[in-house]
């Protein structure tokens, strides 16, 4: 079932993918247009505004990865599409759900100083909006940025719920990592207008 997911875009890779080329839907592309990325689920997202961003799908999820003049800061942008075992009969049910799926359970040498917050947003009744802070200290060579003592990791989000069928879901994020001691940097409005770009199509009607 996953491979119909967000069929607007798989559409869209293969297009601007060279001409006689395989399937390049597992690979990063250059983001090409902004027209909306429609998942069969009732869901709708826009790429990441700004210049330097690459998009790739694979099966119920979009990714995006900026292309950054920088070795101490990068950002990247994550849609997925949800099937819930349970529904949510209350906005607290919900926010405790997702509370408990945004744990962060790790060995605390490596991630250190985990920070949660967790708000009902206003982008609809069953959304709630998290942020997830900590320090990645990883050994050198297990991600981009190991030659700084350690990365500062920002996850800022939205999971919701679709307003015509509570068992179907989306958890759309933007990453921010940062070397420690190093001067800020940040394209946090892009990943914010990621998240604002959410829409909820009537599945209703599709029937």
């Amino acid at each position: 079932m996953s491979a119909r997911f967000w069929v607007l875009v798989t559409a869209l890779l293969v297009t601007f993918s060279c001409c006689g080329c395989a399937d390049n839907t597992g690979r990063y592309l250059p983001v090409y247009t902004n027209t909306p990325r429609i998942s069969t689920l009732g869901f709708s997202v826009l790429p990441p505004p700004g210049q330097g961003w690459y998009e790739r799908v694979n099966r119920d999820s979009l990714f995006y990865v900026k292309k950054v003049d920088s070795e101490t800061y990068s950002i990247a942008s994550r849609a997925t599409e949800l099937h819930f075992n349970e529904e949510f009969p209350e906005i607290n049910d919900f926010l405790a759900h997702v509370k408990e799926r945004k744990l962060i359970s790790v060995d605390p040498s490596l991630i250190r100083n985990v920070q949660l917050f967790f708000d009902v947003s206003e982008k609809s009744e069953r959304c709630v909006r998290y942020r997830q802070c900590y320090e990645d200290h990883r050994a050198e060579g297990s991600h981009e940025l190991s030659a700084q003592p350690f990365t500062n990791v920002s996850n800022t989000g939205l999971i919701c719920v679709h307003p015509d069928n509570n068992r179907l879901g989306i958890d759309l994020f933007y990453q921010e990592r940062q070397s420690s001691g190093k001067p800020t940097q940040s394209f946090a409005s892009e990943g914010e207008s990621f998240l604002a770009s959410l829409s909820f199509l009537s599945l209703t009607a599709q029937r």
